[in-house]
């Protein structure tokens, strides 16, 4: 049994190194990505993930099935989303509705998916977190990393890395305030004839590639049966996205 703790801890260790040389990887290329396609940024919303979560382990107790919906700014150049939704969104924002599915380890790791949709397109992202620490009135420290893909979209390929380190503490038994700071690496492209449609350039395709700090904040109402949660998003700009969940117990 104390071997088995000893190489879980080496485990975890190498996987928290990784974590950190990871996010100073994408802090040093934050300089290197001069022009975006505000369309990409979009989407990159979608492939995102986010499990909507503080840092406790829900452990074995069961697999959690969440429902909710997020609220994201609709960008000022909307050539790419025009043509791959139409010419619907005249609104300032849009709102995507989404799932999660959550499953406990008897180690304090969790694995689950999420996915989100918007006029045809939805990401589905995958995502691990390892509860470093967690105790009885104490803070909780859990770090977590998740890969999502672009899927539905027509001639426009789009992924996410996102790493995080989240803390949370509970209080008054059914509460719990959390807040996340991370990095996002996003890779997408955008694939003749709709590149040639937007740019007007010569055929080819257009790659992009880019990191952004994600910074998270949430609150968790409930308990392991059934939870509400609220979170809210912030980008660099001090740009936010909004979104909830309603999660319960299968």
């Amino acid at each position: 049994m104390v071997k088995l703790v000893r190489n879980h801890h080496k485990c975890l260790t190498k996987v928290f190194q990784g974590f950190l040389v990871a996010c100073w990887a994408s802090t040093s290329a934050l300089g290197e990505t001069t022009s975006i396609d505000e369309g990409l940024i979009f989407l990159s919303h979608l492939t995102r993930g986010s499990a909507l979560e503080g840092a406790g382990s829900h452990g074995s107790f069961g697999t959690h099935l969440g429902g909710g919906t997020s609220a994201h700014l609709l960008p000022e150049k909307r050539e790419l989303l025009s043509s791959l939704f139409g010419d619907k969104n005249t609104q300032e924002s849009m709102s995507t509705p989404r799932l999660w599915l959550t499953k406990g380890l008897p180690l304090p790791i969790d694995l689950g998916m999420a996915l989100a949709y918007a006029e045809g397109a939805f990401g589905a992202s995958a995502y691990g977190q390892w509860t470093v620490f967690e105790g009885f009135r104490r803070p909780a420290l859990a770090l977590r990393v998740a890969e999502g893909r672009l899927y539905g979209a027509k001639n426009v390929s789009l992924e996410s890395t996102t790493s995080e380190a989240i803390l949370s503490f509970g209080f008054l038994k059914l509460l719990t305030a959390y807040t996340n700071f991370g990095m996002a690496h996003h890779r997408g492209e955008v694939m003749q004839p709709l590149e040639l449609a937007l740019t007007g350039d010569t055929p080819g395709e257009t790659k992009k590639s880019w990191q952004e700090i994600v910074r998270r904040a949430g609150l968790q109402i409930g308990s392991p049966l059934m939870s509400l949660t609220g979170e809210t998003t912030i980008y660099p700009g001090n740009l936010r996205d909004y979104a909830a969940k309603i999660s319960i117990l299968l």
